[in-house]
């Protein structure tokens, strides 16, 4: 699942500043789990 998961989030979920510090990833990678299947969706089209 995860080598699934893993471009969307380095390359469309993530802002660039999620790459400032570590807190910053850390925050920006529980956004995007959290809010996984509401928010971030993937799309098969």
């Amino acid at each position: 699942m995860i080598e699934i998961i893993y471009p969307f989030i380095k390359y469309e979920w993530i802002d660039i500043d999620a790459y400032s510090s570590r807190k910053n990833l850390v925050k920006y990678l529980e956004k995007v789990l959290d809010n996984f299947d509401s928010q971030y969706v993937i799309n098969n089209d």
